[in-house]
């Protein structure tokens, strides 16, 4: 047991020292009134609402003066691209050895816990949980599927009913239990209402969609019910 902890320690070590040669990619400039000298030094100082992140000519993120909530900017191509390959570099014996969706899940879940311990790395951050995302919706997991895009669009500038929509969609098409898409209906259908709220007419209505199908697939007559008798009404036009 105690062999098995110190490979454990020594992986999760490993993991952070390797991971600091790409995350994050370009350098941040902490704000001015950071009160904790050595709290500068930290690669990612994280934003409250009076401040802004703008993106300069030489890569660099700078925190502006705002007075809103703000969040960070989807990281560049090139450095997801390398945080990509260097998650699947270390995770890769969990990638192997996640075969059946039970397993698939497993793994999201774990890529879940490292992006809040890597929550200071900005491209890391994004990049496990966008991974995290894409293996439970394919492993059909809604539940947790939706919680990567929750921890994602709290942070990142994203639309997170777009990005709800489309998972739904995707774990909708791998489930076969009907408990399971009972939860992808039910899930569905609150977020269509939401969007329905907010203007989003189209994902509501894309929403709504799969809530109807998730709900027939589900044999559960009360979520059927509720999916087809659901309506999405257009915005009003604004005069």
């Amino acid at each position: 047991m105690r062999q098995r902890n110190l490979a454990h320690r020594h992986h999760a070590e490993s993991y952070s020292i390797r991971c600091s040669k790409y995350w994050p990619p370009y350098p941040l400039i902490p704000p001015t009134n950071v009160s904790n000298p050595a709290a500068s030094q930290l690669p990612f100082q994280p934003q409250d609402s009076s401040t802004a992140v703008e993106r300069s000519t030489d890569g660099t993120i700078e925190a502006i003066p705002t007075g809103e909530a703000v969040k960070l900017p989807k990281p560049d191509e090139e450095a997801e691209k390398k945080a990509t390959q260097l998650v699947r570099e270390i995770f890769k014996d969990e990638y192997r050895n996640s075969k059946s969706p039970t397993q698939q899940i497993e793994l999201a879940h774990k890529l879940i816990v490292q992006a809040a311990k890597d929550e200071r790395d900005v491209v890391g951050n994004f990049v496990l949980l966008r991974i995290a995302r894409d293996i439970a919706s394919d492993a059909g997991d809604a539940t947790l599927t939706l919680r990567a895009i929750d921890l994602m669009s709290a942070k990142y500038e994203a639309n997170h009913l777009d990005l709800k929509a489309v998972a739904l969609g995707r774990a909708a098409s791998v489930v076969v239990k009907p408990d399971e898409q009972r939860t992808i209906a039910q899930a569905a259908l609150d977020l269509a209402t939401e969007a329905s709220r907010t203007d989003g007419f189209a994902v509501a209505q894309k929403l709504n969609e799969i809530a109807a199908s998730a709900a027939r697939k589900s044999r559960v007559q009360e979520v059927i019910r509720q999916a087809t008798t659901a309506k999405i009404r257009p915005p009003r036009s604004r005069s």
